[in-house]
């Protein structure tokens, strides 16, 4: 049960970084802009790392990207674990 809280919390923390992180992209192109140091401190107190790209820096869009990404992979696992029998087909 422990365990399921936690993941639950995580995934709202999470859910709430990707908000954030969707307010700083007024537009399409200010996905490519640096992303914000304090997104990617709570992103890596997270777990997740993000790698520099070819420019050099670490773009919104790719933080966006990788947030989503751990998102959705809890958010299966949690679903997954509180279902085992729907992966058996």
């Amino acid at each position: 049960m422990e365990n399921k809280v936690n993941a639950n919390a995580l995934i709202e923390q999470l859910i709430a970084l990707e908000y954030a992180i969707r307010q700083s992209i007024a537009v399409r192109e200010d996905q490519e802009d640096d992303a914000d140091a304090s997104h990617l401190d709570t992103a890596k107190s997270y777990g997740i790392t993000v790698t520099d790209d070819m420019t050099g820096g670490i773009s919104k869009g790719d933080l966006l990207n990788a947030v989503q990404t751990e998102l959705r992979k809890l958010q299966t696992n949690t679903r997954d674990a509180a279902n085992p029998a729907s992966g058996d087909a």
